[in-house]
C-alpha cells in the first residue's frame, strides 16, 4: 500500500524538482512559440 500511496503522493502531491521544470517548460515552452510562430508564418 505504502508504493502506491508514496507513488501517487509523490507525483502529485510532491512533484520531484527535476520532473516538475521538465514538465512546466515541455508543457508551455512548445505550447506558447509554436501557435504564435506558424501565425506568423502564415499571414493567411
Amino acid at each position: 500500500h505504502r508504493g502506491r500511496k508514496a507513488a501517487e503522493g509523490e507525483r502529485g502531491d510532491r512533484p520531484d524538482p527535476a520532473a516538475a521544470p521538465e514538465h512546466t517548460a515541455q508543457s508551455v515552452q512548445p505550447a506558447e512559440p509554436a501557435p504564435p510562430a506558424d501565425r506568423t508564418d502564415r499571414p493567411e
